[in-house]
């Protein structure tokens, strides 16, 4: 364990100032770096990039179902246009919906790939998972006892102000 003084404090204790402020969200004082833990719902944007995913997926008969997520494009459903790039759809595999081929930053040929897992295609069909997650630094720290289905989590809409109040 590193030890020392960083700025009037030791690391233990910017540690612990880090840890009780972190759900209302706070600056690093060894580094300055925003620290906040996020409440995430699962939203009917992510479930429309898991449902375009799914889509892609069987349509395209791809070998394990790893996909570039560049490869799963833009798409419309009742008129309105989506991107499946938007960010949102990455959110799923705190659900356990979906899976990357490798750790963000990477610079490897399957960087930036991705595959619905077999609960994201059971979620498809009726079955459900938490209804949110708690994510500190992209990492699942709590996942909620309260359950949903694909087409309820259709009807939850992003709420940004939700969010950063979480």
């Amino acid at each position: 364990m590193i030890q020392g003084n960083v700025f009037g404090m030791t690391i233990g204790e910017a540690r612990e100032a880090i840890m009780q402020d972190r759900q209302f969200g706070t600056r690093c004082p060894c580094c300055e770096r925003p620290v906040k833990e996020y409440k995430r719902n699962l939203n009917s944007g992510m479930t429309l990039a898991l449902i375009h995913m799914a889509r892609v997926t069987i349509r395209r008969n791809v070998d394990n179902g790893w996909m570039h997520i560049d490869d799963f494009g833009a798409f419309a459903l009742n008129g309105e246009k989506y991107q499946c790039t938007n960010l949102e759809y990455s959110k799923l595999r705190f659900f356990g919906l979906i899976e990357s081929s490798g750790e963000a930053g990477e610079r490897t040929p399957s960087a930036g790939c991705w595959r619905v897992t077999q609960t994201g295609f059971r979620f498809l069909r009726g079955g459900r998972v938490p209804k949110w997650v708690r994510v500190y630094l992209n990492q699942k720290i709590e996942e909620s006892e309260e359950s949903v289905t694909a087409r309820e989590a259709l009807n939850v809409k992003f709420d940004f102000d939700e969010l950063m109040s979480s």
